[in-house]
């Protein structure tokens, strides 16, 4: 699951279970990641709403299909990293 949202005048891609990476708008339609060679363009319908997006990545393309109009957006998990030694008696 792909999903696309702003904060402040940044926009961001996050891939489900995978860290947000931030993107750029080329158009009004289309935005390009600096971290690989992809980007996405948004096809509007005849109301002017984002009903798909083409994907392209390296030489690979695919349409897919708007499902939501609020973004998964995944938050890291805080936790506290410690080694401890366990004895087997």
């Amino acid at each position: 699951m792909l999903s696309f949202f702003r904060e402040g005048e940044k926009y961001y891609l996050q891939v489900t279970s995978q860290g947000r990476i931030e993107i750029f708008p080329e158009s009004e339609s289309k935005f390009f990641l600096k971290v690989l060679d992809a980007d996405a363009t948004f096809v509007r319908d005849a109301e002017g709403k984002v009903s798909s997006m083409v994907w392209r990545q390296d030489a690979n393309k695919f349409t897919t299909k708007r499902i939501s109009n609020v973004p998964i957006i995944e938050l890291p998990t805080p936790f506290d990293r410690r080694e401890e030694m366990i004895l087997h008696a």
